[in-house]
């Protein structure tokens, strides 16, 4: 059970690290609302707070209730996401329909 355990401080330590050199990364640059960055990537304010919770985005509170997003990650993501889109269409479109 101890094992098991130092799994998770081990990947809580890593995600810190991880957190905190991307927040450097983007630090100093233009922050935005979670209504703000759910416009630019087309999906509910829910799904944003769900991306931040996971870990996918950093959100942060700066003193009010609002959370807060580095605009450049969220374009980043949007770019990300973008790609994959279209290696995705790439590789399905090589397959051959059911029909065929």
């Amino acid at each position: 059970m101890d094992d098991a355990f130092d799994i998770i401080d081990k990947h809580s330590t890593s995600f810190k690290r991880r957190a905190t050199e991307l927040a450097k990364q983007y630090a100093g640059g233009k922050v935005i609302t979670v209504s703000e960055a759910s416009r630019m990537l087309h999906v509910s304010n829910q799904t944003v707070r769900l991306l931040v919770k996971r870990g996918t985005l950093i959100g942060f509170i700066p003193g009010n209730r609002k959370i807060l997003l580095f605009k450049a990650q969220v374009q980043d993501y949007l770019i990300t996401l973008q790609q994959e889109a279209i290696e995705y269409g790439a590789a399905s479109s090589k397959k051959k329909a059911w029909y065929e």
